[in-house]
């Protein structure tokens, strides 16, 4: 867990750099030095994960699918 929380190699230096410069970071990434950086499947898990404990934590209500209103649709409606 402290290899990915380092600011100088690590999650928190690759959040920034993706933050900041996003295509330097990925062009870095593919062709320079990859020790830098957390591996992409990693990055993307971590931070996953993180989303998660926040939304949960902070009892947000992310509404991505509205699945409360599938069978009420206008075409539906209309059709009926």
């Amino acid at each position: 867990m402290q290899h990915l929380l380092h600011f100088d190699k690590g999650f928190l230096f690759t959040f920034k750099e993706l933050l900041i410069r996003p295509g330097k970071a990925v062009r870095e990434y593919l062709r320079e030095n990859r020790e830098k950086y957390v591996k992409p499947i990693v990055f993307l898990v971590f931070s996953a994960v993180i989303y998660t404990f926040l939304i949960h934590l902070f009892h947000i209500d992310v509404l991505i699918f509205n699945i409360k209103g599938i069978g009420n649709t206008q075409w539906e409606n209309n059709h009926n």
